[in-house]
């Protein structure tokens, strides 16, 4: 009897740290008020320019990071058109965000951007786009991709 509850209690156990697992990875992106103010005012310093959010479709945790994304933008004084469901849908899941041009030649939006997600510590990539999705050469697009 007593090897048998030993069992059953370590089954119990295995079961929990499952859940704990499970519940760990169903939390969706954010970032934090602190982090989105300090981006908020890295953006704003620097002008205003035109980025548009996208994020992979029928997707509700990535348009969720899409639309506070798009917030923290606009605060920041910046042209954020979106979520939108874009051409450029990239393979596979990513906890950060892409940073998309239209052409190798990086237009200042995109620096910015860059450096800002560096400074606030937020997940990213650059990256190329593989349409021409991106209405022009000086409009950056953040892709949010599928959660991992």
């Amino acid at each position: 009897v007593e090897d048998a509850l030993a069992s059953m209690s370590a089954k119990v156990a295995g079961v929990g740290d499952q859940i704990a697992a499970l519940k760990a990875g169903s939390v969706g992106r954010s970032i934090d008020p602190a982090t989105a103010v300090k981006l908020t005012d890295y953006l704003r310093q620097h002008g205003s320019y035109r980025v548009i959010v996208s994020c992979v479709p029928n997707d509700v945790e990535a348009y969720g990071y899409a639309t506070q994304l798009i917030g923290i933008l606009k605060a920041g004084g910046w042209d954020a058109l979106g979520p939108e469901i874009t051409a450029n849908v990239l393979e596979g899941a990513a906890m950060g965000v892409t940073v998309l041009i239209r052409d190798p030649t990086a237009p200042d939006a995109a620096k910015i951007l860059l450096d800002a997600l560096n400074q606030s510590n937020i997940p990213h990539q650059p990256g190329i786009s593989a349409n021409d999705a991106i209405p022009d050469t000086a409009t950056a697009e953040l892709f949010v991709a599928k959660k991992p």
